[in-house]
């Protein structure tokens, strides 16, 4: 139920009608398992921790930046190309979030 109560459900009640009907003809018993639910699903309820899964544009773009300088061992110049933005711009990002 929680997988269900957790995905956006962007097609609406047609996309979880469709879901729940492929489920029910998958399923060996009485209960549905992840095994039937497709992966699409799954997937965007896998890292969700509470009820609202989604992430800021904010949160998305530091964890990026973070990733990135870890991957370039904090050399902010290699992590600026791997990114695609400038020097100046991760400067301006550490400022901001008081990295």
């Amino acid at each position: 139920m929680k997988t269900f109560a957790n995905y956006c459900w962007p097609g609406n009640v047609t996309q979880l009608r469709n879901v729940l009907e492929r489920a029910v003809i998958l399923a060996t018993g009485d209960t549905i398992t992840h095994r039937e639910l497709p992966e699409e699903l799954l997937s965007f309820t896998r890292g969700t921790t509470g009820s609202n899964s989604l992430k800021t544009f904010r949160e998305l773009e530091m964890e990026a930046l973070k990733d990135a300088l870890q991957a370039c061992k904090g050399n902010k110049s290699k992590a600026s190309r791997l990114l695609g933005i400038s020097r100046k711009a991760i400067y301006k990002r550490l400022r901001e979030s008081h990295i």
